[in-house]
């Protein structure tokens, strides 16, 4: 919505912070910054120690409209976030 391409380097952005000048190190927010983006438990809601029931699970992706249009209804179950596609669909409601 913001006209923005994606660029799939924000997900490594701690790779390139490193070879940038001008963090502040004694700002709070830089030590958070610096790391990795967390991605371990993306797909925890699908796993067996999950909330949800099993069968929500294996149908929603395929069922909800807005999850099809966005691209998940093929990702998987569990979901393989790398197979998203890299533009997702302009909205007109």
């Amino acid at each position: 919505f913001l006209g923005i391409p994606w660029d799939p380097v924000v997900l490594q952005h701690e790779v390139v912070l490193t070879n940038l000048t001008g963090l502040n190190p004694y700002e709070p927010s830089t030590k958070q910054v610096i790391h990795k983006i967390y991605t371990d438990s993306l797909a925890q809601w699908t796993g067996p120690d999950s909330v949800l029931d099993m069968e929500f699970i294996q149908t929603a992706h395929q069922e909800s409209r807005l999850l099809q249009l966005l691209g998940y209804a093929n990702v998987g179950n569990p979901p393989n976030y790398d197979a998203l596609p890299s533009s997702i669909p302009i909205f007109r409601f």
